[in-house]
């Protein structure tokens, strides 16, 4: 069995020792992962432009970058369901929102967009006069998403506005697209999102308005590998993407239950479990022994992983 539990590893916004928490109050989840084997540890997500978690899913596809490209190049054909079969590079353009403040300009929360499908083809076909005047095509592919078609030679370090939003980083300080044209079409689509109607509806009701297309992805389409997740426990990582440490506890209260459901009494699982544990900023994969690892080749908590 394989779980896959996104925002394990807490934010350091929360400042908690996790494994404080779990020796204490996590029994099942404290035996498991004391019976555990490592079998990969990874932190190099700031290599990869994108986070952890996506980076996790893209590898497993058997994603391999070429000499120009991040893990991060992956996002275009993985983020399309790898359902178009063309042979173009798959550029994405994310519909977001950027702040200026203090500290720069910086990307809003692109995992609380909201844009519904309604918004977001108004948005695409009221721009349908400018793309007239440039090379580039764009064509509607979701919400949340568009894709852009740029020639082969087009190069560019791919950053996932996910990875951007979870590090915080300044948008423009890796931001920089070097063809003149496909800068001004970006500038002018942008430019004329201002007054949009779709954003002025937005803003009425509480929404922060599309203002920025963010590019990114790159990759071609390959022959993706599948590997299939038997659970995927989404809860911690919405918990930590907003922040709310008090959800984050309990949606811990609620995954130490999972775990004890599939558990025998010795609290150890019935089974034994490849266990995909990711934060920010690290993915930590373990084999938990369904029986007393006597011959394990780490105990995590002496060695504080956690931490």
């Amino acid at each position: 069995m394989l779980i896959v539990i996104p925002g394990f590893f807490p934010p350091n916004e929360f400042n908690i020792n996790i494994n404080n928490i779990i020796k204490k109050e996590m029994p099942y989840i404290f035996k498991w992962l004391k019976n555990a084997s490592i079998k990969h540890i990874d932190n190099q997500s700031l290599n990869y432009g994108c986070t952890a978690f996506e980076a996790w899913q893209i590898k497993n596809t058997g994603f391999v970058p070429n000499d120009n490209q991040t893990i991060s190049s992956a996002l275009g054909p993985f983020l399309t369901n790898f359902e178009k079969q063309d042979n173009y590079p798959i550029w994405l353009l994310e519909l977001v929102n950027i702040e200026i403040n203090t500290s720069g300009i910086n990307l809003s929360n692109p995992y609380s967009t909201n844009l519904s499908y309604s918004e977001s083809l108004c948005l695409f076909d009221s721009i349908k006069h400018i793309l007239h005047d440039y090379q580039f095509k764009i064509e509607f592919i979701s919400p949340q998403r568009w894709r852009i078609f740029l020639p082969d030679s087009f190069h560019q370090i791919s950053l996932s506005p996910y990875f951007i939003f979870e590090k915080q980083i300044n948008v423009f300080s890796n931001f920089k697209i070097e063809i003149l044209q496909l800068r001004k079409l970006l500038n002018e689509v942008q430019m004329f999102f201002h007054n949009h109607e779709v954003n002025i509806y937005r803003e009425r009701n509480g929404l922060k308005p599309i203002n920025f297309l963010w590019l990114y992805g790159g990759a071609k389409y390959w022959n993706p590998k599948k590997q299939k997740i038997d659970i995927l426990f989404t809860k911690l990582h919405e918990a930590s993407i907003n922040l709310n440490y008090d959800m984050w506890i309990d949606e811990l209260k609620n995954l130490e239950n999972l775990f004890k459901t599939l558990s025998k009494n010795n609290k150890l699982p019935k089974n034994n479990i490849n266990l995909v544990l990711l934060g920010h900023e690290k993915c930590n994969e373990y084999l938990i022994h369904k029986d007393i690892n006597i011959f394990k080749r780490l105990n995590i908590f002496k060695n504080e992983l956690f931490l």
